[in-house]
């Protein structure tokens, strides 16, 4: 079809790009001299072509030409204005031949992500995070679930404006499962904060040696959360997992705590199960310290809330009466 086009209506860098991506995905992935030739014929149209551009990079990583893959990206992600910053690192392949790329990224609302989820089920594996304002952002989807497996995280988080971001950013997914990880030097946010129905995190070394983040681990309890044979160590006296929500079934065994906090907080409405974890001399297992000032507040935020939505439907009306309609609000207001 593409072909077609290009015989009738001649070469455009949509079209040439249209091609070449076809040509890319009927053969899987996998980007051919004929589709490097339409990429290329799309650049002579359009040399900013951000589709061509990416996949020309692809197909050099492909080809082991890691440089010229990283220049390419690098002059790609110059010319998008969202991006702020970008320092992109050399690709390398892992076990199973798949190219990745390590980035430093950064926009200016303070949340660039190495990878932004928004579709279905993601199993990261074998991956490195380094430098990102979030190391992965995930978008609500309460069907998918998020798989981290043997991965590395490392300076990730920025705290810019007022606002914290952590390494991982997990929303209202069905499930986040964490396993065989190692999490360091966070900057900013929390390291892991989880508002998943299901949260596993299973095997894992999350470590804060200079006290930069703003804690550990932060869940909202919805459902099953599992914390087991983890290594958790920061200074201070702030708790490692926090728990927050409603009630559920917590299972928080076999851990190893290293600061002089509690390892688990529990603001929650559930009883965690706590067995066989080692907090050190100067740890507590379990506290509920501050669970009332939390609970005040929640009760305050369901009344408050709808009340300031009320008061700015009144304020609003009033503007738009200039000021004369306070004894009609009862016939104005729904």
């Amino acid at each position: 079809a593409f072909r077609n086009a290009i015989r009738l209506d001649g070469a455009s860098a949509q079209r040439e790009g249209g091609l070449g991506e076809a040509l890319v995905a009927a053969a899987q992935g996998i980007v051919s001299t004929d589709a490097q030739a339409a990429f290329e014929r799309a650049l002579a149209v359009d040399p900013k072509d951000a589709r061509a551009r990416y996949f020309l990079a692809l197909g050099y990583s492909q080809e082991g030409k890691n440089a010229d893959a990283a220049d390419l990206w690098r002059q790609m992600a110059a010319d998008l204005p969202e991006i702020r910053e970008i320092d992109i690192n050399p690709l390398f392949a892992d076990s199973q031949g798949v190219a990745v790329l390590g980035a430093r990224i950064r926009v200016a609302d303070g949340n660039g992500a190495g990878i932004r989820a928004e579709g279905g089920d993601l199993t990261v594996e074998q991956c490195s995070f380094i430098n990102n304002q979030v190391a992965i952002m995930t978008a609500p989807n309460p069907a998918a679930t998020l798989r981290v497996r043997d991965s590395h995280f490392r300076d990730n988080g920025a705290c810019e404006g007022g606002r914290c971001q952590g390494t991982l950013m997990v929303g209202r997914l069905a499930g986040l499962e964490v396993t065989e990880s190692s999490f360091a030097a966070p900057r900013g946010g929390v390291t892991i904060a989880s508002d998943a129905g299901a949260t596993t995190l299973r095997g894992n070394h999350i470590a804060d040696a200079e006290g930069r983040g703003a804690g550990l681990v932060r869940i909202t309890v919805r459902g099953k959360v599992v914390v087991a044979n983890n290594v958790l160590e920061q200074p201070g006296d702030r708790a490692a997992v926090a728990l927050t929500g409603g009630g559920g079934a917590v299972e928080v065994r076999g851990n190893t705590y290293r600061g002089s906090g509690a390892l688990v907080l529990n603001w929650s409405d559930a009883d965690p199960a706590m067995q066989g974890n080692d907090v050190g001399p100067d740890g507590t297992a379990l506290s509920t310290s501050g669970a009332w000032w939390a609970l005040l507040k929640a009760t305050a935020h369901r009344f408050y809330d709808p009340a300031h939505a009320f008061a700015g439907k009144v304020k609003g009306k009033l503007v738009e009466l200039g000021g004369k309609g306070i004894g009609r609000l009862g016939h104005l207001l729904p």
